[in-house]
């Protein structure tokens, strides 16, 4: 089938096989979103069990008849079904939808996805952790950024949200103290732009490299308004490139 003439027939979400991807640990994430067109699936895993719910009461169908390389269009349609949960939970569970149509496209036609992203894709990419479920401000927390930076991750990155600015800002530190290294931090999309100002002097690139959907919505305009306003501020949405003071590839 002609990816340009596929469109989502069906979007269900499967809890994982524990005896194929366990065994399972407190914090595992254990189920995938799995999308289908004219037999065809893509898959996105392992994803938290609140984002999964959420893409299999809400936008699941959303998604559906959409055509599958409209990547921007759908990500549009998403966000825009998202009603109450649009940052935050909404936007992971956007993000997980998101992959899975990809990876879809890319087995409609025949490709690798980074090949529908780039005509020269990299032959090798950097993989980072990525644990957004942990409450950095919890006991657990510096032996659990500890043991994820020791598992030979280029980077970390971790969620920010719901705190004041200097509590995000010190919680940050912290996360690059226990992890040895500088991290990336997700907002999911719950900052705003003022709290988004507020916080952006205060932040440095030795202790964060970039920070993730710090405004609600997909908006490359907000984005480029808060780069000129926050120079220096390295952020991008979940579908842009990071925006960063010096030219790099996304």
């Amino acid at each position: 089938m002609d990816p340009a003439d596929a469109v989502i027939d069906r979007v269900r979400v499967e809890r994982l096989d524990e005896s194929r991807a366990g065994p399972w640990k407190a914090g595992d994430s254990r189920f995938a979103i799995v999308v289908e067109a004219g037999g065809v699936t893509g898959v996105f895993a392992p994803v938290d069990e609140l984002p999964a719910a959420l893409v299999a009461t809400r936008l699941g169908q959303s998604a559906l008849r959409h055509p599958v390389a409209d990547h921007t269009g759908l990500l549009h349609r998403l966000v825009a079904g998202l009603g109450p949960h649009a940052a935050g939970l909404g936007r992971w569970a956007v993000g997980a939808l998101d992959c899975a149509v990809w990876d879809l496209h890319g087995r409609l036609a025949g490709l690798p996805v980074a090949a529908l992203l780039s005509d020269r894709p990299a032959p090798r990419v950097p993989v980072y952790a990525s644990w957004l479920s942990l409450d950095l401000a919890s006991t657990s927390a510096p032996e659990s950024v500890k043991a994820t930076a020791d598992g030979g991750f280029a980077f970390t990155k971790w969620a920010l949200r719901g705190a004041e600015a200097a509590e995000m800002v010190l919680l940050a530190e912290r996360a690059a103290k226990w992890a040895g290294d500088s991290v990336a931090v997700d907002a999911l999309g719950a900052w705003g732009h003022l709290r988004t100002m507020e916080v952006a002097p205060l932040l440095t690139p030795e202790t964060v490299r970039w920070v993730e959907d710090p405004l609600p919505r997909t908006d490359q305009a907000a984005y480029r308004q808060l780069r000129r306003q926050a120079e220096g501020l390295r952020s991008h949405s979940a579908s842009g490139c990071p925006m960063r003071r010096t030219p790099g590839p996304c």
